[in-house]
């Protein structure tokens, strides 16, 4: 749930975990802003229309494919990183952390579930999508 999450990563004005991860420069990433991929002459133009949750319904099949990539490698990175987080704290205390252990955390496991969250609703798309050419 929302709650789980700390009100300061929903702030605009506070920086995006996952745009502290190495992603590639091609790559533009903030829950609060939407998401999009510039080709090597568009990053000064930023002519392509931007892509969000939200409009993601819209996307084509080869769009979908390509966020799907790009958020799948995004969850593979941040899970790598709660992974060592949670492997240190392990090797300091001797257990696993708690939900209040992870608080200096908070904002990657937000994030973490938000790109499962979009993972799941790109998955859908694109079977609907899969669905609808073979009818």
């Amino acid at each position: 749930s929302d709650e789980d999450c700390p009100q300061g990563s929903q702030q605009p004005s506070l920086p995006d975990p996952v745009s502290r991860l190495p992603v590639g420069d091609h790559l533009i990433y903030s829950e609060t802003e939407p998401v999009r991929t510039l080709l090597p002459d568009e990053k000064k133009e930023g002519k392509q229309p931007a892509l969000s949750m939200s409009n993601l319904h819209e996307a084509t099949m080869p769009v979908l494919l390509d966020h799907l990539r790009e958020t799948r490698a995004d969850k593979k990175r941040l899970r790598k990183a709660l992974r060592e987080f949670e492997e240190q704290f392990f090797k300091q205390t001797g257990r696993s952390p708690q939900k209040e252990d992870r608080m200096p955390m908070a904002d990657e496991y937000c994030e973490y579930k938000h790109i499962k969250a979009k993972l799941r609703l790109l998955e859908v798309l694109i079977s609907k999508q899969d669905v609808a050419k073979t009818i």
